[in-house]
């Protein structure tokens, strides 16, 4: 859809503009959680059994491989282990009633791929097509990857 929109004749040139996502992995518990995401953080040494509350963040800034002259693309991404809980919530006239239906552990995984601050030209809409594609190219290689420089 946002190709699409690179096309329309209303589509402004831009300064800025960025892709995120949150994925999840789902493992069997925290320790496995930390087993996990140790693969996708090469540099940072976990210890699964004697840690809890992990959250690691870090901008791996690269120039864009668009051909725009300066472009830096931005890699910031927050990787951790989360608990997810579900519940069922229950309003009535004696209350609020919460009933923990459990829980799931996973890898959590937030990414905000962006063309840089610095920048200071426009992108044509072409040019911003192209850029939009690289921001998902740089998404999919870290899902797969995990903290590359």
């Amino acid at each position: 859809m946002v190709s699409q929109w690179f096309s329309l004749p209303s589509c402004p040139p831009l300064r800025r503009f960025a892709f995120g996502a949150v994925l999840f992995q789902f493992v069997e518990d925290r320790e496995d959680g930390y087993r996990q995401i140790s693969a996708y953080l090469p540099a940072v040494k976990l210890d699964a059994k004697g840690s809890s509350d992990f959250s690691y963040q870090i901008n791996r800034p690269r120039d864009s491989r668009s051909g725009v002259p300066g472009l830096q693309v931005n890699r910031l991404c927050r990787w951790s282990v989360a608990q997810l809980m579900h519940a069922q919530v229950s309003l009535s006239d004696a209350g609020v009633q919460k009933t923990e239906l459990g829980s799931h552990f996973a890898c959590r995984l937030e990414m905000d791929i962006n063309t840089s601050a610095e920048f200071r030209g426009e992108l044509s809409p072409e040019q911003s097509k192209i850029v939009f594609g690289e921001l998902l190219e740089l998404g999919a290689e870290i899902a797969q990857q995990g903290d590359i420089p």
